[in-house]
């Protein structure tokens, strides 16, 4: 006696499977395709090079099945991340008020200043050794060559002295009279 077994096996289920795993890959694959234009508009500069190229080589070898997509997730947060350590690191290299460079800046101010500083130091240290040979030679000088010397000086000190009270006093009208072309002083007396 012979069985005819008749065997049927429902595939709408795997069917359904197949139609949503398409149709995952490629809402997957349009995604991606989207990323590139998405991160140019809201992502650092530093970042969206690295994540542009990321995003292009996976569009080019798609992802099949979950783990990569898993995957690309961990690869984007890892992304991101150093995009924003590395903003916080141009950040403080370069544009906070207390950045590396702002203080190697404010050390160039101090080291030229502190340059400027030594030389007018030399300098002054230059023009005390030359008054204090001047002092040498005039502490030097013997006996009465000596005392006519100072004597000649405060002479000179009181004479200037004298001259400063006088155009004060006069309030400055004899001076010029004193200046014109012509002027004789042997004949206006």
């Amino acid at each position: 006696m012979g069985f005819i077994v008749n065997q049927a096996v429902d595939i709408t289920e795997r069917k359904n499977l197949e139609e949503k795993l398409k149709a995952s890959n490629e809402r997957n694959g349009i995604l991606l395709r989207a990323i590139p234009e998405a991160i140019k508009s809201g992502a650092g500069r530093h970042s969206t090079d690295e994540l542009e190229f990321l995003v292009k080589s996976l569009t080019e070898n798609p992802i099949v099945d979950r783990q990569s997509i898993e995957t690309l997730i961990r690869l984007e947060v890892q992304v991101r991340e150093n995009s924003a350590k590395m903003q916080q690191v141009e950040k403080m290299l370069f544009w906070e008020d207390s950045s590396l460079m702002s203080r190697v800046k404010a050390l160039e101010v101090y080291q030229q200043n502190d340059d400027e500083n030594w030389e007018q130091l030399a300098e002054s240290r230059n023009k005390i050794n030359d008054l204090s040979k001047i002092v040498g030679i005039l502490t030097s000088i013997r006996g009465g060559l000596k005392s006519w010397f100072i004597m000649f000086i405060i002479f000179q000190m009181l004479g200037i002295f004298v001259i400063d009270v006088g155009v004060r006093y006069l309030n400055n009208k004899a001076i010029p009279v004193c200046l014109e072309p012509g002027f004789n002083l042997s004949s206006k007396s």
